[in-house]
């Protein structure tokens, strides 16, 4: 075997599939337990669901999906001890808002954790009531899928659309621990609130869609039905998961 070479390298990167990820590309879904929905009442719209799913989304700043590792125990008949897997742990899942001046996230998760182990009574809400799907998606950027706005034919319709690269999609999960929020009398500065998740499980699926390809010198593939997009881009149809399928 040769020793490594630059060229070679720098052809895996260029390819499109081996470029380096970037961390500044992902969305964020996370569905309204049945607690909260029940005390309340501004989710009765779809205009007001939309925009829990939109402070949701946007105002994540930052996201750290969950680790995996093997918990294991040891035996030893004779000679050299050996460890043998006895299950598998995950690590949390950590998200960060941008607090808005509606203190929106603030009181959805205030909500959220009372509902789950209120401070007023000593007894826990139902495990089926306070838990959600989380769905954090990432992306890359530009695809080969260019979408043309319906009627309109003009070339600045068009937009080139990313491409979803992976999907962690996590089960049973409520948050356990909000951060403190500090506010001061000097420079202004953007107020944050770190939350952290508990959950029973997580599946993780790349996409398996060939028809979205990565790199510089592929054929654009235009859509102009928004049915079309979810497809094309593969996190639905070939991430099963990601559709809640098979789990």
């Amino acid at each position: 075997m040769s020793a490594n070479s630059f060229v070679r390298f720098k052809d895996q990167v260029m390819s499109g599939y081996k470029t380096p990820s970037k961390s500044n590309l992902f969305s964020l879904q996370m569905t309204i337990p049945p607690s909260v929905a029940l005390k309340e009442s501004v989710f009765g719209t779809q205009r007001q669901t939309q925009e829990h799913y939109d402070a949701i989304n946007y105002f994540a700043s930052s996201v750290t999906v969950p680790g995996r590792r093997v918990t294991t125990s040891e035996v030893r008949d004779v000679g050299v001890s050996r460890k043998y897997a006895t299950n598998t742990a995950f690590g949390d899942l950590q998200v960060e808002f941008l607090v808005t001046r509606d203190q929106y996230h603030r009181d959805f998760f205030e909500t959220w954790m009372q509902s789950t182990a209120s401070d007023q009574e000593n007894r826990v809400g139902m495990y089926e009531e306070y838990t959600s799907t989380i769905q954090v998606l990432k992306w890359e950027n530009g695809s080969n899928i260019v979408y043309e706005t319906p009627n309109i034919p003009y070339k600045n319709a068009q937009t080139r659309l990313n491409r979803s690269s992976a999907v962690w999609q996590i089960y049973g999960a409520f948050p356990y621990d909000m951060s403190e929020q500090n506010f001061n009398n000097g420079p202004a500065d953007l107020v944050l609130l770190k939350v952290n998740f508990f959950f029973e499980r997580y599946r993780f699926d790349k996409v398996g869609n060939r028809s979205v390809q990565f790199g510089k010198t592929l054929n654009d593939i235009t859509v102009s039905s928004t049915d079309d997009i979810a497809g094309k881009l593969g996190f639905i149809l070939e991430q099963k998961d990601s559709a809640q399928v098979g789990v």
